[in-house]
């Protein structure tokens, strides 16, 4: 029985996902795969049996991923498993751009009869929380992912025209939308500017006291993303001035919570049960599908490889600079399958062996960092 470990709340589907040959559990001396949500790894020691870390969700920034590649274990994530749940979380806040719902819903939380009745006091203080509709709005999504354009799809239903900006996406441009080239170009347009980036060092605080100024007066921001990627400090202000009419985040904070203009939504974009359910089949599924095959998918540290195999299983994880030693190592081994990439800084190599595994030869490579044999 291999041990999967959790540090975080998974749904039970991992578990039956895995099979009888793994016991999920929430302690473990030796566990061969960790599987994880939000639980922050940065400070977070590895047991040496660890081969292979699935975040349940697509955020890693909670996951030192450079480090556990040194130490040659795979972090994978579950991208396009919670999509629908972010989705429509995202198109909710679309529309409390539009209308103060929030503040309305607050307002009559403290309505009771007196001298005038509850619905004499909605009648006469409903103007007070006139909205917008948000057809026939631009939207202007920062990122054309897999969330991106579910969004895109589900507004444009709504009526709203569509503008975009991802250097990534390379497929045809529905007929509906319109790709640009730059970030100013879609914040020159767009009524409501919806965010759908990684949080990286180039994406932090992106959306920033620059990028604020070349937005239409009275454009509202929407971050069901990432927290950081919008500079508090430099909406607030704008927010104060009335050049940004709303902010909408997923991710509350002590400067943003209580704010007439800021609805703070507890980080509730992957809170359905559907996506918990997929994020942790798929997370559970890449798990056993590398500790039985061998096979890497959706790693966000190493190269992915997977192909079928059907003698005895090494995967070989290395340095890049490693590349060629690894390489003509397997190459001189006679009838093998095998596969090698190279992602960033660290490299893969997945071999289908019909005779012997020569692993202590390679080990001996400087670079190598872990072989594993199946």
């Amino acid at each position: 029985m291999k041990d999967i470990l959790t540090l975080s709340e998974i749904s039970p589907l991992a578990g039956q996902t895995l099979g009888n040959a793994y016991t999920v559990v929430k302690e473990a001396n030796a566990p061969e795969g960790i599987l994880v949500r939000a639980f922050e790894m940065k400070d977070y020691e590895l047991a040496k049996s660890v081969k292979i870390i699935a975040r349940a969700g697509a955020g890693v920034n909670n996951i030192p991923l450079d480090r556990y590649a040194g130490e040659g274990v795979i972090v994978c994530n579950t991208p396009g498993a919670n999509s629908n749940g972010v989705k429509e979380l995202t198109i909710l806040a679309l529309l409390l751009c539009g209308r103060d719902v929030f503040n309305g819903i607050q307002w009559t939380q403290g309505l009771k009869d007196g001298e005038t009745t509850v619905e004499q006091q909605v009648e006469k203080g409903k103007k007070s929380y006139v909205g917008t509709e948000i057809m026939g709005k631009t939207l202007g999504l920062i990122g054309f992912g897999e969330i991106g354009r579910k969004v895109a799809e589900s507004a444009h239903c709504l009526g709203m025209d569509i503008v975009f900006v991802d250097p990534f996406y390379t497929a045809q441009v529905p007929s509906w939308a319109k790709q640009v080239q730059t970030n100013e170009e879609v914040f020159a347009v767009a009524d409501i500017i919806t965010v759908h980036v990684p949080l990286l060092d180039a994406t932090r605080g992106f959306i920033n006291e620059k990028a604020i100024a070349l937005m239409k007066d009275g454009a509202c921001v929407v971050n069901i993303a990432r927290g950081e990627l919008v500079d508090s400090d430099a909406m607030l202000k704008n927010l104060d001035s009335g050049k940004i009419k709303r902010y909408v985040t997923d991710f509350p904070s002590a400067k943003l919570v209580g704010h007439k203009k800021v609805v703070t939504i507890p980080h509730l974009g992957a809170s359905t049960f559907e996506s918990e359910d997929n994020c942790a089949v798929m997370a559970a599924r890449q798990i056993k599908n590398f500790l039985e095959k061998g096979d890497i998918i959706n790693s966000v540290n190493y190269p992915n490889i997977a192909f079928p195999n059907k003698g005895k299983v090494a995967v070989v994880l290395f340095k890049a600079s490693a590349k060629d030693a690894v390489e003509n190592m397997v190459s001189k081994q006679k009838n093998n399958k095998y596969e090698i990439k190279i992602r960033k800084d660290y490299g893969a190599a997945k071999i289908d062996f019909i005779d012997n595994i020569p692993v202590k030869e390679l080990e001996s490579i400087s670079g190598v960092l872990k072989v594993l044999t199946i």
